[in-house]
């Protein structure tokens, strides 16, 4: 797990961890966080299930630009990517296939939930993950506080099993068939259709500037609030600064300036 702990909200029923990323932090795990921005795994299976065809140099080349990543990554896209990695070396996370696989611009926002895998403990659940960045000089930022767009509106939403929960695991399903993780899949889903709150929600922010709990605190407190069932909620803070934030990617950063 990268990051020190910066400040950890315990004894409520909604957890939250706020972790500071230091440049030699981020300099460990830019690897990582690239291969997930590119989508390393899936251009090399598309590479190589077509690479008999080209018959020139040329034929060679413009496969390649085909499926060449992006040279310019949206700031929101950067900071599920940090997310995704995090929870899936300190939570026991998957997230095995890349929405921007279904993208026809890579840029382009879903409108639906940010990530969703599977969390791994004595069972296995759906996982859907809400993530927002931010470099505003406030605690908390808005995409924190709003009650449609900010993880507070998100992540109650999804406690309520509204409808982005029900399309996400559609999305799921729908492009697990003969994939190797098809098994897990059917874990999950035994497990949601036994009882459709039994899942897991995580909501990150990542925020460009120093840790303060201010930022998830509130929050903590109001899901906290939530009618109890099986439903497991929890909140992350990964705080990194600008110019390091720019170091995990190959490429420039569109920042986003109301964000």
């Amino acid at each position: 797990m990268a990051g020190t702990v910066a400040y950890q909200i315990d004894g409520c029923v909604v957890p939250a961890t706020g972790f500071e990323l230091t440049a030699t932090d981020v300099e460990e795990i830019a690897p990582a966080i690239r291969a997930i921005l590119r989508d390393d795994s899936g251009l090399s299976e598309a590479f190589e299930a077509l690479q008999d065809l080209p018959r020139t140099e040329f034929a060679v080349t413009t496969l390649q630009r085909v499926l060449e990543p992006p040279s310019e990554f949206a700031e929101w896209r950067v900071g599920e990517a940090l997310a995704e990695h995090h929870l899936s070396n300190s939570r026991d996370c998957t997230f095995p296939w890349a929405d921007s696989r279904s993208a026809r611009n890579p840029n382009s926002i879903s409108g639906g939930v940010d990530l969703i895998g599977f969390h791994s403990g004595d069972r296995v659940r759906f996982v859907f993950v809400e993530v927002k960045t931010s470099h505003h000089q406030s605690w908390p930022p808005s995409v924190v506080t709003s009650r449609s767009e900010g993880l507070r509106g998100q992540l109650s939403g999804l406690n309520d099993s509204d409808d982005r929960s029900r399309w996400a695991i559609k999305y799921l399903t729908m492009n697990s068939i003969n994939k190797p993780w098809f098994s897990i899949h059917r874990q999950a889903m035994q497990t949601y259709l036994a009882d459709a709150k039994d899942v897991m929600l995580f909501g990150v922010l990542v925020h460009v500037t120093t840790a303060n709990m201010k930022d998830l605190e509130a929050l903590t407190n109001r899901l906290s609030e939530l009618p109890a069932t099986k439903t497991a909620i929890e909140l992350i803070g990964l705080y990194i600064e600008a110019d390091v934030l720019a170091s995990l990617v190959e490429g420039s950063i569109a920042v986003e300036t109301a964000a």
